[in-house]
């Protein structure tokens, strides 16, 4: 635990702090560059919510920089087959964004991977995320990296995609996290002010940065209440758009 109560970072508005923080500092690189300057890779695993990446996403082209945000095919909590999800992915690309491919696969079947086994079924989500998204997708992040033993699989590149967890990367960057939504590791402020590090590798979760300050768990549900939100507004749109009587009670 932090040992506080105080979430009052972890808002939008917290999260526009952070990124001001990181520009005056680093340059917001693509994993496809190497510059020498001072850098930062950030990526957005996005776990729960595409709409709160979308909100992450406008912040962050409001302030002239631009991320990479990695997306899920199959996971409880959204489904990018929906087409109505897939048009808001598009617009967190059509602000200037990468798209990547946040792998996840149940691995309760697989207790261990092989490398011909994952490659297979990375190229097979790679090319429907594209063709869903509309975008390349050149980067790779496992969801639950421990699980079937995917963190051995360290290489600069998986399916021809960068591997966010390549031995390079872990070994040329200082990585951090927002893990849980809070602090379990050094906290992402306190980095980013560190002169000691020239390149960081950055990862947040979008579902964590809420519209007001509140405990990890509510931000999830106060996320997910939002996609519900957006799904009746579907129902009440098309019953409209059909001249439909919207019976209530």
């Amino acid at each position: 635990m932090t040992g506080t109560s105080d979430w009052s970072a972890w808002t939008l508005d917290g999260y526009r702090a952070l990124v001001r923080t990181a520009k005056e500092r680093f340059y917001f690189a693509t994993y496809d560059e190497r510059p020498l300057e001072p850098h930062v890779l950030w990526r957005h695993d996005i776990d729960y919510s595409v709409h709160r990446a979308l909100k992450l996403a406008e912040i962050e082209a409001d302030e002239g920089v631009r991320t990479t945000h990695m997306f899920m095919l199959n996971i409880p909590f959204y489904n990018l087959l929906d087409y109505d999800l897939q048009v808001v992915a598009r617009k967190i690309i059509a602000l200037g964004h990468r798209a990547g491919l946040h792998f996840y696969v149940d691995t309760r079947r697989v207790e261990k991977w092989s490398e011909e086994e994952l490659s297979a079924r990375m190229e097979q989500d790679r090319t429907i995320l594209s063709d869903l998204l509309e975008a390349p997708v050149d980067v790779v992040s496992y969801h639950d990296p421990t699980a079937g033993g995917l963190i051995d699989f360290n290489a600069d590149t998986m399916s021809g995609m960068v591997n966010c967890y390549s031995a390079r990367l872990q070994r040329d960057y200082e990585y951090c996290s927002d893990s849980n939504g809070h602090w379990r590791h050094r906290p992402i402020p306190e980095v980013l002010s560190d002169p000691a590090h020239d390149r960081l590798h950055v990862l947040t979760h979008p579902a964590w940065w809420a519209d007001e300050a509140m405990a990890p768990r509510p931000r999830i549900e106060a996320a997910l209440h939002e996609h519900s939100r957006w799904i009746m507004k579907e129902y009440d749109d098309h019953l409209a758009r059909s001249g439909r009587e919207n019976i209530r009670t």
